[in-house]
């Protein structure tokens, strides 16, 4: 758990500092109206990246006893379906671009739906080597891809492809990744063509797919809807505000999420005690979540203009209202996780499919009022969902109130003591640019003490377990 967890903590970070400073440039090169363009078309590829996944990558992660035949099989379902779309998506694309009035998204769709021929055979190595808690293969496949599409952008950018350059860059970073998983193949596995369980994964994959669809139309209604009624520079705004949260985010929860799904199904096949490597784990990412969330509310503004420049501006509030949803969501980001990882699927349909839907339905509600109202009707949602998550916890896994408590309270009284410094010395940096950063970063140092003295046992265990 913990090699797998270095390579996954590794790959989030330095692929995030390579994705900020290939954000930073492009942003200077791209504008908000030619990002909100890109989006439209990118979230369309990702509707049908999920009808693709098909809840494939979690069967074969949950499966207590994995088979040539189940490997097959999967690789043949998926293989039927990428190839399914990349029809379906060169005969609506042009209706896509038509309803947005927008030629360009055409293009575009086009030369993402590509990814779909590639895609079956990376996909099924990345889930076996995640099965297998083998993380350094997907380690170096995704520097290696993060870094080729910074390489392919950023120059086609600057040589006035707009988003071209980014459609051109996902396209040939994600054949690069697959090509680099190949080389670490074993032979345990081969990717043949099969049919003999494919009935068995389309009734698992069958509620998931609806699920996650659910899940990310409530995630992209937004863009869906403002890219019609409200407009394309506003889709670009947004979205940079959401992709910068996801680079601080993924330094942390997304990372922690791929490690965390097969090891909470490893102990379930082991027979050993979920629930308690649950809550410690999210106690331990929402030690850093919160100060996340807390910064991201309060210094939106600063980072805009540090990371951006002045024409992305008027993504900070948006920045700051997706903060305070991401605060929320945090103390249930790994509940999705856990009960796929037992098998509960239809569960997982119930609680993120309702959830979606309620996001859908405040999203049509208040397009009319403007992107910030749409937000602030999903932070109620994500609170809600949070009580939500939880009695559906108490109700599967004996999740008590208890387990709550030893799970939360000690990140939200470290939040708290962070919260005080920052204001502390906030106060004394008036004059100085950029203060809200610079005192966030001091507190940071500050936050390090304080977490090491509440969680003193738990590093030295660690620490030992590291020399062993």
């Amino acid at each position: 758990m913990l090699k797998a967890l270095s390579y996954s903590l590794a790959s989030k970070n330095i692929g995030m500092i390579i994705s900020l400073a290939t954000s930073i440039v492009l942003a200077r090169l791209i504008s908000p109206e030619e990002i909100g363009i890109y989006t439209i078309a990118s979230i369309c590829i990702s509707y049908a990246q999920f009808i693709r996944d098909f809840g494939i990558p979690d069967y074969l992660i949950k499966e207590k006893n994995i088979t040539q035949q189940k490997v097959s099989s999967a690789f043949t379902l998926m293989l039927i379906i990428s190839i399914s779309l990349v029809f379906i998506l060169a005969l609506s694309s042009p209706a896509i671009a038509n309803f947005y009035e927008v030629k360009d998204i055409e293009n575009i769709i086009y030369i993402l739906s590509l990814n779909f021929l590639i895609i079956p055979f990376g996909s099924s190595m990345l889930t076996l080597f995640r099965r297998q808690m083998n993380f350094k293969p997907i380690f170096i496949a995704n520097i290696v891809s993060i870094s080729s599409n910074a390489a392919i952008a950023i120059p086609m950018a600057f040589a006035g492809y707009s988003f071209y350059a980014l459609a051109v860059a996902a396209l040939f970073s994600n054949l690069i990744q697959t090509v680099v998983l190949y080389f670490f193949k074993t032979n345990q596995y081969s990717f043949s063509i099969s049919f003999r369980n494919i009935k068995d994964i389309i009734s698992f994959g069958g509620s998931m797919s609806i699920a996650n669809i659910l899940i990310f139309v409530g995630e992209s209604i937004i863009e869906i809807l403002a890219g019609k009624f409200i407009g394309m520079a506003e889709v670009g705004l947004y979205s940079k505000a959401k992709a910068t949260i996801y680079l601080f985010s993924q330094t942390i929860l997304q990372a922690v999420r791929p490690v965390a799904s097969p090891y909470f199904a490893q102990i379930e096949r082991q027979k050993g005690d979920v629930l308690y490597h649950y809550t410690q784990i999210t106690k331990y990412v929402l030690y850093l979540a919160l100060p996340f969330s807390f910064m991201i509310i309060f210094c939106s503004e600063e980072i805009i203009l540090l990371l951006f420049g002045k024409n992305w501006i008027n993504a900070a509030p948006l920045m700051s209202i997706l903060g305070i949803e991401m605060f929320f969501y945090s103390f249930s980001f790994f509940a999705g996780t856990l009960v796929t990882s037992l098998g509960l699927s239809n569960v997982y349909l119930r609680l993120q499919g309702g959830i979606a839907i309620l996001k859908i339905a405040a999203a049509v509600i208040l397009v009319s009022n403007g992107i910030d109202a749409i937000i602030f009707g999903y932070i109620f949602i994500a609170a809600s969902s949070v009580l939500a998550t939880f009695i559906v916890l108490r109700r599967h896994i004996s999740f008590k109130f208890s387990d709550l408590s030893r799970m939360v309270s000690r990140p939200l009284l470290a939040t708290s003591l962070f919260s005080t410094i920052y204001f502390s010395f906030l106060h004394f940096l008036d004059d100085f640019s950029f203060p809200g950063i610079i005192s966030g970063v001091t507190s940071g140092l500050f936050y390090l003490v304080i977490l090491y003295f509440m969680e003193r046992d738990s590093i030295r265990k660690l620490h030992a377990s590291i020399k062993v």
